[in-house]
């Protein structure tokens, strides 16, 4: 489904992606874990084309995109939920949602899935969005993400700021998009909260992916427990 090929991505002398090499399945939920600055983000934007990749190469369905606009990236099923949830504060709920669907004609049809899983939503529709709790903000960043009919779903720090109930809350809707089969590419830097819900992992260091596997192992690997869950 997502296929990164020795991915570079350099911002004037810093490389802050150094030659990645990562294959997410359709169906699979995957997370990157990292410490701040591991070049983390840097992966996701180049994935959707927000930045250029400097060398390898990014496809996705088995198509190289890695020169392809963001935009038609979108169209063809990629999409980013950003870190820092970046929704439009003047615009109510349903204007984001409805602004989010741009490429679908038939978002109104995830609705009843973004209301079932955030409830809240629904009873904020005509309230602007910068009035909504952070909680909330990011419930509605997903749910911008879900009404874009995606065929992969990638999400930069969604936890960032919540406290652990929403960060639990967050992380079992995430799981939900996954089980209903859309393929989700979660980067975070709330290890555990990730790898408790993730199917395959991999752990991102000064721009490099160190360890990789199931994230039952990578909770019980001395490395990860030390630099990443605090035992």
């Amino acid at each position: 489904m997502l296929k990164l090929e020795k991915l570079v991505v350099k911002y004037g002398g810093i490389t802050a992606v150094r030659g990645i090499s990562l294959d997410i399945e359709a169906g699979d939920f995957a997370a990157i874990i990292g410490a701040n600055g591991a070049g983390k983000t840097s992966t996701m934007n180049a994935i959707m084309g927000m930045v250029p990749a400097s060398e390898g190469k990014v496809i996705f369905a088995g198509e190289d995109v890695t020169k392809l606009p963001t935009h038609l990236r979108v169209r063809k099923g990629m999409v980013l939920v950003p870190e820092g949830r970046r929704i439009f504060p003047n615009l109510t709920v349903y204007e984001n949602l409805q602004l989010a669907a741009y490429f679908v004609s038939d978002w109104k049809q995830e609705l009843d899935f973004v209301f079932a899983l955030f409830p809240r939503l629904k009873d904020r529709l005509r309230q602007p969005g910068g009035t909504l709790s952070g909680g909330e903000q990011q419930m509605l960043a997903i749910a911008r993400g879900i009404v874009a009919k995606p065929k992969v779903l990638l999400l930069d720090e969604p936890s960032l700021g919540l406290s652990p109930v929403l960060t639990q809350q967050i992380m079992a809707a995430i799981k939900e998009i996954n089980k209903r089969g859309t393929t989700v590419l979660l980067v975070e830097q709330n290890a555990y909260a990730a790898l408790k819900v993730a199917t395959k992992a991999f752990v991102m260091e000064l721009g490099s992916i160190t360890l990789s596997g199931e994230p039952s192992m990578l909770l019980k690997n001395e490395h990860v427990r030390a630099a990443y869950l605090g035992a």
